[in-house]
């Protein structure tokens, strides 16, 4: 689907993309929380898919990165649920996060 952003200010256009922005976040924080869900009743071997990063693949169609991205996010944000603010007011984005995954220990009681 394609926009027509022809007629609309550019004050318009900029607070339009902020508003997109957020939404873009919340939407992305549902489906974190729904893949920590998936991962916890472990609803991806009953599907037979091998991890949540497969499960990702090939039933959600995701790319790649993406489901690399996403999948150890949520594995993560199931052992740090509290790191899910960072995520969503955007101080951690979801890439760098899923990049701490070697780095994060503990139980997930104190983030860092």
């Amino acid at each position: 689907m394609m926009m027509d952003w022809a007629g609309i200010s550019g004050k318009a256009l900029v607070a339009k993309l902020v508003r997109l922005r957020s939404i873009e976040r919340r939407v992305v924080m549902k489906m974190l929380w729904g893949l920590v869900e998936v991962d916890g009743r472990r609803l991806h071997l009953k599907l037979e898919y091998s991890s949540l990063f497969m499960f990702c693949r090939e039933h959600l169609g995701l790319p790649k990165g993406t489901a690399w991205r996403r999948s150890t996010a949520a594995e993560l944000l199931g052992r740090f649920p509290l790191a899910g603010a960072y995520l969503a007011d955007g101080r951690v984005s979801l890439g760098v996060f899923a990049l701490l995954k070697d780095h994060l220990e503990g139980d997930g009681t104190e983030l860092l």
